[in-house]
Order: structure tokens, then sequence, then C-alpha cells
């Protein structure tokens, strides 16, 4: 706790720091959403600009964040475009608040809540699962990022499972990203940017509504970049173009979202397994240090599409209907099959394996639904019943780990001799690689007692999968209970408690174990929370406590040589969050937070580590940002992220190592002018300030820091 708050008062003492500013000619309610919403009604943005005070709860549609029992931040376009460090984009601004935790390197969008793993393949797309996957994320079609720290699987549907990533595990948290809109003043924004050692950004953003009385509504984003990154010696070659297409009515309202992204990385691997020789942790390298082989590379490409249609029916009554489909063709050549190295001993020196490998998936996802209001004496029961389904459908080579070609080696001290290198193998064809169907039947009702509301949902999910070619169709059931609890004794103040529970899809056990073949069911996370929010007229300040659950399938020894392989594990997570966004003064806005979590590995794999705190996991995180704006054109913006200590294993599960806490500083400045009367906004960013080099600790081993990275924009409001 003392680290903690010191790194709190030490960015305190480094302020005024520096930020930047996305939108020219605006004062900060341009950050304000657009006025369409087909799931509920236009949000404000909150005093300081960080965050709305409305946000998507699932098929309850938008609720207000005072009104709904669940912690829940909502990331406006202004955190989006400032806190958005080009290397991870989406990672970086989640850090934002104190409940992530960064598990990512260049190449992924992994990160922890409340100490659980999850990834970007669990996040929304207006209400819609499945389109984006797990690696990078890109976000420059959002204009809300919408985060509830809890599971929420009851409101949210059925969503596909694969590339779960957790040993099966579902997501402790539901990510919403809600697209950019056209609203009722044109866009024409026009931005470059560079960054690293010379990635060239470009931007393009124009939005227009038309048709009589403006009822149809275009905006069309387009991404395009270029260059090396900070990292020497890794290129990143990215674009991304989408339209969002929405029409508003009398009777209903309509928005169709469409788009393709694509990502190639060549290099940028900084993952480091420990192996059984390594008796206590390596000393930090230097992160300018390049690990990646000649014809290293990581590639995907996505076509998605989401749609959403919500239909008056008369009286307080709508239909609704959300669908989506995505097509994601992934290919790469990587260490160890996937990101990294494994270290072999205490100087440093590891082993590769290299391996390249292609897989290509295909997501679709339906959902049908009613929303309305009942009344029953002082009752008003706001009720929604949904039924949808999600298909997912991958194909690849035969194998897993298909070619694996060559063996390099290298040590974490010195630049990696690229000329270890290999020839990529010719992909073979594909073979149906895994299929998942997994379909739900909802029934929420919230029901509101003048200062009081009651959430009581219930939802039926049935899960098939096929976990690899040839094998047979594994099916199960469960059910997925959320209650909540919600009392606003003035507008200001709200208290709540809620319990929601998430899962994933069933799996069989495998050949080596005595019971092979059981199906073992979906294994559950849950969580119960309960939590304060006080607004004032400048500022939110939110508390909450929660208690985490985690199922796991696990291994048991019965007799020497013989083991059963059971769904009877489980890690405890326990802790409590404080956060607050707002003006702290007349001049002085503020968004961060602190978080401890407790956690405990109660029933482990063969009872290893059992009772030790769960890999990756410190007890303590805390974010604070600080923006100064001494006039309308300047504003200065400042943000520290504190990680604290943490655990991680080695590759046979026999040592565990401790990794030191770290601070990192952000620090930028943005300047409000005109060009030929053209307003220009002109950013400059400078992420991990001072150039440190540490350890973050994850689930299965360490990830390096990313080096110091500088980026220069310019937006231009044509």
């Amino acid at each position: 706790m003392r680290k903690s708050s010191a790194a709190l008062i030490a960015a305190l003492l480094l302020t005024p720091l520096w930020g930047q500013r996305h939108a020219c000619a605006e004062d900060i309610q341009e950050y304000t959403l657009a006025p369409v919403d087909v799931r509920g009604e236009r949000a404000r943005v909150l005093p300081g600009g960080f965050q709305s005070d409305s946000g998507a709860v699932g098929m309850l549609g938008t609720q207000n964040i005072m009104k709904e029992p669940f912690d829940q931040t909502n990331y406006t376009e202004k955190t989006i475009t400032r806190f958005a460090d080009p290397t991870n984009n989406f990672v970086s601004i989640m850090l934002t608040n104190p409940s992530v935790r960064n598990g990512s390197i260049v190449t992924h969008s992994h990160f922890f809540v409340h100490g659980v793993y999850t990834h970007g393949s669990y996040i929304l797309i207006n209400g819609v699962p499945n389109l984006l996957g797990q690696y990078s994320t890109p976000t420059f079609f959002a204009d809300q990022i919408e985060l509830t720290t809890s599971p929420n699987m009851g409101l949210n549907g059925s969503r596909a499972s694969y590339a779960s990533g957790n040993q099966g595990n579902a997501s402790p948290a539901t990510i919403n990203f809600r697209t950019k809109t056209a609203g009722t003043a044109p866009v024409t924004r026009y931005t470059q940017a560079v960054s690293g050692r010379g990635a060239l950004t470009e931007q393009l953003d124009v939005g227009r509504r038309f048709g009589k009385g403006d009822a149809w509504g275009a905006r069309l984003n387009i991404l395009r970049t270029k260059g090396e990154i900070s990292i020497p010696r890794v290129d990143r070659d990215e674009y991304g173009c989408t339209l969002n297409l929405d029409r508003r009515g009398r009777s209903g309202s309509s928005n169709l979202f469409v788009g393709t992204y694509y990502l190639n990385l060549d290099g940028g691997g900084r993952w480091f397994s420990l192996g059984p020789n390594v008796t206590s942790l390596p000393k930090v390298p230097d992160h300018y240090n390049n690990y990646d082989f000649d014809g290293q590379y990581k590639w995907e490409k996505i076509y998605m599409a989401a749609f959403n249609h919500e239909q008056k029916l008369g009286g307080a009554w709508r239909a609704f209907l959300n669908a989506g489909y995505s097509d994601h063709r992934f290919h790469w050549s990587l260490g160890s099959g996937y990101a990294g190295w494994t270290i072999k001993n205490d100087a440093g020196d590891f082993d590769t394996r290299i391996y390249t490998d292609y897989q290509d998936w295909k997501t679709y996802y339906a959902q049908l639904g009613l929303r309305g209001d009942l009344k029953a004496g002082a009752l008003t029961h706001h009720v929604s019943l949904a039924f949808d389904k999600s298909w997912f459908d991958a194909r690849g080579p035969q194998s897993s780990l298909s070619f694996p070609t060559d063996r390099g080696g290298g040590n974490i001290y010195e630049p990696f001799d690229r000329r270890v290198s290999h020839s990529t193998a010719p992909h073979p064809a594909k073979v149906q690689k895994e299929r998942e169907y997994i379909r739900s039947y909802s029934l929420n009702d919230n029901i509101e007692i003048g200062k009081f509301n009651v959430l009581l949902g219930i939802q039926h999910h049935d899960a098939k999968v096929t976990a690899g070619a040839g094998q047979r169709m594994l099916s199960d059931s469960a059910v997925c209970p959320t209650v909540g609890f919600n009392y606003t004794p003035e507008e200001n103040i709200a208290v709540y408690a809620s319990h929601t529970e998430g899962f994933t899809r069933p799996s069989v056990v495998g050949n080596q174990y005595v019971n092979r073949g059981t199906i073992l069911p979906a294994t559950k996370l849950k969580q119960n929370e309960i939590g304060l929010k006080y607004k004032t007229e400048t500022s939110l300040f939110t508390f909450s406590a929660f208690r985490i659950t985690q199922a796991q399938n696990i291994a048991i020894s019965i007799a020497p040589g013989r083991e059963r392989f059971i769904g009877d594990g489980q890690v405890r997570y326990m802790g409590f969050s404080a956060s607050y966004t707002g003006q702290i003064g007349e001049k002085w806005n503020a968004v961060g937070g602190i978080e401890y979590v407790n956690s405990r590995q109660m029933k482990t794999d063969r009872g290893i580590f059992e009772g030790a705190s769960a890999y990756g996991t410190p007890k303590w995180n805390g974010v604070l940002a600080l923006e100064y704006q001494p006039d309308k054109q300047w504003s200065i913006l400042g943000r520290m992220v504190f990680t604290g200590k943490a655990n991680t294993v080695n590759t046979n599960k026999t040592k565990m190592f401790d990794v030191p806490s770290n601070t990192v500083f952000d620090l930028g400045v943005g300047y409000r002018t005109q060009w030929n009367r053209v307003p220009v906004t002109l950013n400059l960013m400078c992420y991990n300030l001072f150039d440190r080099n540490y350890w973050y600790g994850s689930r299965t081993g360490l990830m390096l820091s990313q080096p110091r990275t500088v980026t220069f924009s310019a937006a231009f409001d044509l």
C-alpha cells in the first residue's frame, strides 16, 4: 500500500502534465455520443469529458449508471483518442480503469479485470458478439467503449468461446464498442500522425445525415498505418475501413455497421517462459532488444458486420433484432508455437522452435427479443425476453502446431541473431478444426419501486462443440441467473448489490486420464458485488467490493501413475475498487482510481501451489490521469499507471517467482489553432515517459515492457 500511495503522490507532484485534444474547434461537450442510438437514449458526458453517464446493459438497453446494479465505466471518444498508445491502443485505453491490468504485448489484446484474465475476442460491437479476435483490437471506429466489470452473460446472450485462452473460462467483464454514427452536425476530419521510429498513420472520418428530416445517417472511418514502431525493426502494416448506416423513424430505428480490418506485424515477440533450470527472476533486459527471427510475422484480416433494429409494437412494447457476421483469416510464423521464447538458465539463454500455422474462422449471430413495461400497482416491470444463437466454424491444417521447421537460440541480454531464419512451408488443404453452436433463452425483469430497482433474470444456455477435426459433438446446458438491487435515496447517490455469472462451453476428458471420454460441463465464473456511486455537479465517485469464484478443470491423482480429470478446481478473487472522474478545479480534470485484489488458488491441478495467489495477479493497481486546460487552445495531460508486485510460474510449475511492481508515466500536450481558416489540433504524446525497462507477470511467464513511444498528430476539421 505504501508503494501505491507513493506513486500516486509522485504523480501529483509532477503535474501539471501534458495532454492532447482531438477535436479542434469544439469544446468538451463535443465528446458526447451521437444522438442516434437504436438501443436506448442519448448519453451525456460527465464533467471532465473522459466518461459518459450511460451505457448499454445488454438486452435492457441503454441505462444510466446511477440506475444499474453494476460497476460500469463508459469511455468517451476523448478518452479513446487521447490514451491510445499506437503500439497497442485498446489495452492502453483500458488501463485508465484501476480494475484493468495489462497482460499483453504488441501482438495481442490481453488484459486482466479484477485479476482475472480476458482478451479482445469477448468484445461486443453494438451488442453483437464474436466480431473481433484476441489479437490486435482496432478502436478507430468506436465512439464509446462500455466496460462493465462483471460477466453479465444473462443480460448479453450467448457468445462463442473460441480462443478463450484461459482453460475455457468465461470473461470476467462485458465490453461493448458503440460505433460512431452521424450526428446532427456534419463531420469531415482528416488526421495524420507519426509515431515510434517513423510509423505513419492516416485517418479519415466523415459523417453526414440526409433524407427527409435527416432520417438517414452515414459515418465512414478509414485507417492506414505503415512503418517501424518503437521496438527496433518491428514493422506495423495496418488498414481498416468501416461504414455505419442508421435510420430513425416514428415506428422504429435501424443501424448497420460493416467493415474490414487488416494488421500485419513483422516481429514484436516479447513473451518469455521460464524453464525448470531458472532459479531466480532474470534481470530485466533492454527493451530495445529485438528478439525476432528473420521471417517472423503475424497477420490477421477481418470482415465484419453488425445489424440492430428496434420496432415499436404499440404502447410501451418494442421488438428488437441484433445480428452479426465475421470472417477471420489468421496466419503466423512465431516462436514456441505462439509468441514467446523459453529462458533455460540464469544466464538468460533461450531456445526456440519456429512454427508456421494458420486458422480461418467464421462466426454468425442472431438475437430476437421483446422489451416493454408492465404496470402492477406501485410496481413497474421493465421486461425483456430474448432468444439468440451463436455459430462458430474454424478451419485450418490438421495439426494445431504445424510445420516445426527450425530451432534457434539466443540470450535475452543481446539482440536476437537474426540469421536464425526458416523457410515457410506451403499451407496444406484446410480441414474442419472446430465447430461451436450456442443458443440461449433469456428473461429479465427490472422492477422499479419508487427509489428501488430490483433486477431478476434467468438464462438457459445450450452449447454444442466439436473441439477438433473428426471429434464427436459435445453437448451441455446450464442456467445463468442474474440478480441485482439498486437504491437511490437521492438522485446523486446509489447503493447497489448484484450477482452475475458467465461460462463458456463443455469439454471432453483426454485419453491420458482414467475417466477418458467423459464430458465435463462448462466452467462457471460467478461474481458477487456491492457498491456505492456518488455524483455531484463536477464529479463521479464509485466504490465496489467484489468476490469472484472461477471454476477450473483440474487433474487429481487417484493412484501412482493414474489421474482423474474433473471440474473441481477453483480460484477465488476478493477485493475492492474505488474510482473517480470529474473536475477538480476550474482548469483541472482528473480520472483514475485504485484497486485491491486478494486472490487465492483454492483447488489446483494436482494440488500444485494450492493456497498461493493467482498467477500474474498483483494485490494493488492504481491509475491517475490529470488534465490542465490553461485556456481554450491548450490542453495538458499526464497519466500514471501503477502495477503492484505479482507472481508467475515456470513451465513445469515447480517454482514461483515474484515480479516487482512498476510505475509508468505518460505525458503530452495539445494545441488548437487554425490554418487557412481550417481548425487544426496538434498533439504531442509520449508513452512510458521515463523509458522504464520492467517485467510484468503473466499467467505463464514474463512479458517485457514497451520502449518509450512518441507520437505527433495533426487533425484537420475540414
